[in-house]
């Protein structure tokens, strides 16, 4: 095998970007909260996210003092984490308590039908003109944790991480 030349490195397309990603709230859960922040305001206020993954189970077999594995099921990622900056029109905090409410009411102890809380989300990866080349679209979707800001005496914004649990999600290239 020859060894890699410059011209082996350059012939490769562009280098696939961390900070080159969009989300997309394709079904949201009716939160009915005033000031509620659409699917694009969320997208503007996502600072991070986490990619979700399928990891493939092993099966271990023993017999008579051999062992050997062989792959088992595939198990999808059961969350993903995305961490959202707060503006000063608390638009973060609306949507994470009027979604915390749908699944369970603080006050009254009742929590709505799984279908009213849940979300459906699309990541798209984007290339160097913002033109998507790979997706996920995540299902049965819904408000797991989040943390709430620690206020200190930092010169910085709030930044509130939060977990959302999932069903499964499907990737393709676009």
């Amino acid at each position: 095998m020859s060894r890699i030349s410059l011209s082996d490195i350059r012939g490769l397309p562009d280098y696939a970007e961390m900070y080159r990603w969009k989300i997309q709230f394709l079904q949201l859960p009716s939160v009915g909260v005033a000031g509620f922040p659409l699917s694009q305001a969320l997208d503007l206020r996502c600072e991070s996210t986490a990619v979700p993954k399928l990891n493939n189970e092993k099966i271990t077999i023993e017999n008579r003092g051999h062992q050997t594995r062989r792959a088992g099921r595939s198990v999808y990622s059961e969350n993903i984490s995305m961490t959202f900056q707060e503006t000063v029109d608390g638009s973060i905090h609306k949507f994470l308590k009027g979604w915390r409410e749908l699944i369970w009411s603080t006050r009254g102890g009742v929590s709505r039908p799984q279908t009213d809380i849940e979300a459906v989300i699309r990541l798209e990866l984007l290339d160097k003109e913002d033109k998507p080349y790979w997706q996920y679209i995540l299902y049965g979707v819904w408000l797991e944790d989040y943390t709430p800001p620690e206020l200190t005496t930092a010169n910085d914004i709030i930044r509130i991480p939060v977990t959302f649990s999932l069903d499964f999600f499907t990737d393709s290239p676009l």
